[in-house]
C-alpha cells in the first residue's frame, strides 16, 4: 500500500483502495495520479484494458471534489467505453 500512499492519495482513500484489494499501483496509475492531484487538468491515456485507467483518473476526481456538489466536479458522467457500448447494443 505504500506505494499509492507515495502518489498523494489522502487516508480515507487509501483505506478504500485497501478494502477493494488493490496492492499497488498500474503503470498508469503511477504516471497519471501524480498529475491529476497536482493540476486541473485534462488527460488521455492509452493502456490496455484492465490496466487501471478508470482508476487512475477516479481515485484523483474523488479526492478533489469530495467537498463539492456532484454537479460542480466537472465529472458528472463517469463510465468506461465497454460500458457504454454494452448499453448502445442493448438499445
Amino acid at each position: 500500500m505504500s506505494k499509492f500512499a507515495e502518489l498523494g492519495l489522502e487516508d480515507n482513500l487509501l483505506k478504500a483502495i485497501e478494502d477493494m484489494g488493490f496492492t499497488s499501483p498500474s503503470d498508469v496509475q503511477e504516471k497519471a495520479i501524480p498529475v491529476l492531484l497536482e493540476k486541473d487538468t485534462d488527460m488521455v491515456s492509452l493502456a490496455q484494458t484492465g490496466t487501471g485507467k478508470t482508476a487512475a483518473f477516479g481515485f484523483p476526481m474523488l479526492q478533489k471534489n469530495r467537498c463539492r456538489k456532484p454537479y460542480h466536479s466537472g465529472a458528472d458522467t463517469f463510465s468506461n467505453k465497454r460500458t457504454l457500448f454494452a448499453n448502445y447494443q442493448r438499445n
